[in-house]
C-alpha cells in the first residue's frame, strides 16, 4: 500500500532513513511495461574496470543530472570521483564509465523516480539538486562472491542516498544495514521485491550492504540495483 509523502517527510525527517514499497514510489507504473522494460536496461551494463580487489563482480553505468527550479537536465559526461574520506578503496582517483542509455534516461521510469526523490527531500531551503545516478549489477558464481558496496560501510558524501531494487535471481545475501556515527546498526533489511527502495540521509548515517552468493551454486546469482546520490546546490 502506498504511503503518503506527508507520512514519508515527516518519517525522514524523525529517524534519517525510509524503507519505501514499490506502490510507494511507482505508483501507477507498478508491474508495467515501462518498468519491465527499464529493468531489461541492466541487461546492457559494462564491466567496472576500475575495481582494486581485481574483482569481476560488478557492472555499472553512470550519469548526472541538476534539476534546478524543478527542470531536470543531464550533464556532459564526466568521470565519478570521490575523495578518499568516503571511499577508501576507490576514493581520490577519476573513474570513467559508460552513460545511461537514452532509452533508459527516457523511460518515464527514471523520471518517475527522481520526481518521488525531490518531492520529499527537496525543502524551501534546498531545492536545487545535483544527481549522480548508478546502475549496478552485482554478480557471483561458486568462484566469486559479489560485493555491492566493496568499500564496506560508509557515506557517500551527499545529502541523500536512494537505493532501488530493480531484480534480484538465484542470490543469497545482500542485507542492507543502516548505521549511526557510532558505528550501531539502526536498522536492517534485505530488499526482495522490485521498486522496494531505502533512502538515506547521508549526512546523518552510515550504510553498507553485505555481499552476495548464489542459492545454485551452478548457476550465476544477479542482483540490480538503482542508486541516486542527491546533492544540495
Amino acid at each position: 500500500m502506498a504511503t503518503s509523502s506527508t507520512t514519508l517527510i515527516n518519517q525522514l525527517h524523525q529517524q534519517g532513513f525510509l524503507h519505501v514499497d514499490s506502490g510507494s514510489i511507482l505508483g501507477k507504473y507498478c508491474n508495467s511495461s515501462e518498468f519491465q522494460q527499464f529493468q531489461r536496461s541492466w541487461n546492457d551494463l559494462p564491466e567496472d574496470n576500475h575495481l582494486l580487489d581485481n574483482g569481476h563482480y560488478r557492472f555499472r553505468r553512470y550519469a548526472v543530472f541538476t534539476s534546478i527550479d524543478g527542470v531536470l537536465s543531464k550533464l556532459p559526461k564526466e568521470p565519478h570521483y570521490q575523495p578518499r574520506k568516503y571511499n577508501h578503496l576507490h576514493g581520490g582517483i577519476n573513474r570513467y564509465f559508460e552513460e545511461l542509455t537514452a532509452a533508459s534516461i527516457e523511460n518515464p521510469i527514471f523520471k518517475q523516480v527522481i520526481n518521488w526523490n525531490l518531492g520529499i527531500i527537496s525543502t524551501k531551503k534546498y531545492s536545487n539538486w545535483r544527481i549522480q545516478c548508478h546502475q549496478f549489477r552485482i554478480c557471483a558464481n561458486q568462484f566469486e562472491r559479489g560485493k555491492p558496496a566493496p568499500e564496506g560501510i560508509h557515506q557517500d558524501g551527499s545529502n541523500y542516498v536512494f537505493i532501488m531494487l530493480l531484480g534480484r535471481n538465484n542470490v543469497q545475501g545482500a542485507e542492507n544495514t543502516i548505521h549511526n556515527k557510532q558505528g550501531e546498526i539502526l536498522y536492517r533489511t534485505t530488499l526482495q521485491t522490485p521498486g522496494e527502495a531505502l533512502l538515506v540521509d547521508d549526512k546523518r548515517h552510515w550504510h553498507g550492504v553485505s555481499e552476495i552468493v548464489p542459492e545454485d551454486k551452478n548457476q550465476q546469482g544477479i542482483r540490480d540495483v538503482l542508486v541516486f546520490t542527491f546533492h544540495a546546490i
